[in-house]
């Protein structure tokens, strides 16, 4: 690692750089790129590597400096980390080991939608994915139809498996794939991103991704909204902040209540990930912190939540599929992760055990006591899932829907402060809509109240299968977030008009310009009625008249082209979540409009279609003469079911979900 970041530093970081076998980073060469990395050599960017081992210049990818210039540059190429492990053993059985032979497309019940790629679950999670009443399926001839190519610059069997169950043909290199889940790649490339192409990033999700942009822009979010924003631990960012630091120590020295516990923080490296680096403190041993070292110091949760005696965090996985307007989605599973020594912190020698205050996989795997967990219900190993964890509290007599709630919150709250810096950049980069997504992984922690305390946000979280549990998990979750996110189908088919539906849904563009990746067309009113830049107008103070909660088919008949789009897009999702569940826009969307640093039209347009239901009753909406039915609720429907094989074919045990 040192060698490359020499290697980087000589060549004056104008050049890729990578750290470990993990990580990614740089700033990229300034020579215009044509397209996504597919026409340049497979050197300069690591979405055409191959599986095998590549040289080091080869594993080389760009991510644009956070603060554009020389200097930054190379301290993002040595700091900003990935939270990624070791690849997957090559040993490890594949299921299905190859593309499937037939594929599933699934249309949309909205007319002239673009049809879109089936993931089933693959079969060695025995999980069967079910479809809501309406949604047409139909089976097609994966070896006559067009192939639909996925890069993937991971090897992680939870990847490769969903694309190759759901009937995709892994490339290496070229242009024409349609699914992507690679590393990070320079801003200037999402530019050359394709309607009908998917890719598993954003431009700079580095602004909540490492640790030191994560207190700033929080700290920020703090000063405007104060309690609001309480639940990170206070912390400064050094060395720029070593004063202040200083002078919060000096307080706390003099303060009549101040205790050794009290006294206590964790100092972290702003972008590493797996635990290196980081260690717990006293006040008192300050000055062993290098002066011109970049770290990041919080204070330190002393007296957080025990079972049994030992430590834990939580892992929660979140997906992102736009941020204008913005839409997330929580995954229904997650990680509770144990440390693998009693939690003792009364002695300065006991803080250095890092098995009794770090929670991190990667730190207590190696422990003689790590206990790996063998299923979704066990309370034994080092690993529980949220459904055990969530059992076992209420058994505990605790309020685990109070406790949901702000973990709900905690997690909107810090992507509405990410969102204020990179929806202008997906702004000017991004050209389509529809075509990045990100998964987050949100580490939290609970205190002995039961309160909840965000510890860090992962970029790339951690796919590996190390355990039973996590195969599981992360198997159900990859497989989720491809439906999720609409891999448009192979053929040039799309949701054929439907005569019941109203006029103003019905599209005028052909299902071939659908299945390339352009927007619906919904039938304009007639001209006698209101002007563009008028009907404009009277949406516009709709949507931003606090007094005005939910449309009414009169303000639907002002609907532009992308308005539909925003929409049908977010009733598409709806009808594809899986094991997911959005918590943003949900039904208290209206109470985080504060915190938005710029009123966004989309995100009103949204939060407004998505009061009307349920139930969405159109007589008593308006006094429109319009008798069409309204558009079908997808969100009024119960989130798609999973089933468990059988040999009795028994439905899966509910999981319990973060609501």
């Amino acid at each position: 690692m040192r060698k490359r970041l020499e290697h980087a530093r000589m060549k004056g970081c104008t050049d890729a750089v990578v750290s470990n076998n993990s990580t990614t980073l740089i700033r990229g060469s300034s020579t215009p790129v044509p397209r996504l990395g597919l026409d340049a050599t497979a050197a300069t960017t690591a979405i055409n590597q191959s599986d095998a081992v590549v040289n080091e210049d080869d594993a080389e990818e760009d991510v644009e400096s956070t603060e554009g210039d020389h200097e930054d540059a190379c301290e993002d190429a040595e700091d900003a980390v990935e939270d990624e492990e070791e690849d997957d053993d090559e040993s490890t059985p594949e299921s299905p080991s190859a593309a499937s032979v037939s594929m599933k497309v699934m249309h949309s019940r909205y007319p002239n939608r673009p049809a879109v790629v089936c993931f089933d679950y693959p079969l060695d999670l025995h999980v069967t994915r079910t479809y809501g009443a309406g949604i047409v399926v139909e089976d097609v001839d994966a070896t006559t139809a067009a192939p639909v190519l996925f890069k993937s610059y991971w090897e992680r069997n939870c990847i490769k498996n969903a694309f190759f169950r759901a009937g995709l043909v892994r490339v290496h290199a070229g242009k024409k794939w349609t699914a992507a889940w690679v590393k990070h790649m320079p801003r200037s490339k999402f530019k050359l991103l394709q309607p009908h192409q998917r890719i598993n990033h954003f431009p700079d999700p580095w602004v909540i991704g490492r640790k030191d942009r994560l207190m700033k822009a929080l700290v920020a979010m703090k000063r405007k909204f104060g309690a609001d924003y309480s639940f990170i631990p206070d912390g400064y960012v050094l060395p720029s902040q070593r004063d202040m630091f200083l002078r919060c120590l000096d307080r706390d020295a003099m303060s009549a209540t101040s205790s050794f516990s009290q006294s206590l923080w964790i100092v972290k490296p702003p972008a590493s990930a797996c635990g290196r680096g980081i260690k717990v403190i006293h006040a008192s041993q300050v000055d062993t912190l290098k002066k011109a070292k970049k770290l990041v110091v919080q204070r330190y949760v002393s007296s957080p939540y025990l079972i049994n005696g030992f430590k834990f965090d939580l892992r929660i996985y979140v997906l992102v599929t736009s941020f204008d307007p913005l839409r997330i989605y929580l995954f229904q599973e997650g990680l509770a992760r144990f440390c693998t020594v009693k939690y003792a912190m009364a002695t300065p020698a006991q803080l250095k055990n890092r098995l009794a205050h770090l929670t991190n996989f990667s730190v207590n795997k190696a422990s003689t006591t790590f206990k790996a967990s063998a299923s979704e219900t066990d309370t034994d190993g080092s690993k529980w899932s949220w459904t055990a964890l969530m059992a076992y509290l209420e058994d505990q007599g605790h309020d685990v829907d109070v406790l949901r709630s702000k973990m709900k919150a905690i997690i909107c709250k810090t992507l509405i402060a990410a969102e204020a810096h990179i929806t202008p950049l997906t702004q000017t980069f991004v050209k389509h809509r529809n075509v990045c997504y990100e998964l987050f992984g949100f580490d939290l922690m609970v205190d002995s109240a039961l309160e909840p305390w965000l510890i860090e946000v992962n970029v790339s979280p951690s796919l590996m299968g190390s355990s039973p549990l996590d195969k599981r998990i992360k198997g159900l979750l990859m497989s989720d977030i491809f439906h999720l996110v609409g891999h448009p189908a192979p053929t040039s088919s799309s949701s054929p008009p439907h005569a019941d539906l109203p006029p103003l849904i019905r599209s005028s563009k052909s299902a071939a310009a659908l299945s390339a990746g352009t927007s619906p067309t919904p039938n304009k009113p007639p001209k006698s009625m209101q002007s563009p830049l008028v009907a404009r107008k009277q949406l516009l103070e709709v949507l931003h008249d606090p007094n005005i909660r939910s449309l009414t088919l009169q303000h639907i008949a002002l609907f532009r082209e992308d308005d539909w789009d925003i929409v049908l897009s977010m009733e598409d999702e709806a009808d594809r979540v899986g094991h997911f569940e959005r918590i943003y826009p949900a039904a208290d969307a209206a109470t985080y409009a504060p915190y938005f640093s710029v009123s966004r039209y989309a995100n009103r347009l949204c939060e407004k279609w998505r009061a009307m239901q349920p139930p969405y009753k159109p007589h008593s909406l308006s006094n429109t003469t319009t008798t069409s039915p309204v558009p079908p609720s997808s969100v009024t429907r119960p989130p798609a079911l999973l089933r468990r094989h059988s040999t009795q074919q028994q439905q899966l045990k509910p999981v319990k979900t973060l609501s």
